[in-house]
């Protein structure tokens, strides 16, 4: 039997998401919460770190993304270090547009789900840039 890796922990506050997040975006890796998308870097490491997640399947952890706002915080909790990043903006995208994961040339985040709820018509997408960085001692 294989297990979720999780590799860390999103925290947003005003909307109530506390989730797991597990390596991957496979259905085995969202029942945990929600999934780094591979290929992007891992949080502090420069570039855009991007996850996804389910509005309604596998703990509904983005059920309220579409409630984020400018200047709201979203924490990460990495084993090295905590993170956090403020919204810059909330877009819609179609599903097909994976420019949205383009690297940006700073330490971001990128969250998506799909939208509306039960249907995937488009994603909903939440940039962030980070704003503080607390390394864990080692």
């Amino acid at each position: 039997m294989i297990m979720n890796r999780q590799i860390g922990e999103i925290d947003s506050p005003r909307i109530g998401l506390l989730f797991w997040i597990s390596q991957g975006t496979s259905k085995q890796s969202m029942t945990a919460g929600a999934g780094h998308i591979d290929g992007t870097p891992l949080p502090g490491a420069g570039g855009s770190f991007a996850i996804a997640g389910d509005r309604v399947l596998y703990g509904a952890p983005f059920l309220k993304l579409d409630q984020v706002r400018a200047g709201d915080k979203v924490i990460l909790r990495m084993p090295y270090a905590g993170l956090t990043y403020q919204v810059s903006g909330v877009t819609k995208v179609p599903p097909d547009d994976v420019s949205v994961l383009d690297l940006r040339g700073d330490d971001s985040i990128t969250l998506s789900t799909c939208d509306p709820v039960w249907r995937v018509d488009q994603r909903i997408i939440v940039s962030g840039r980070l704003i503080n960085l607390e390394v864990k001692p080692w």
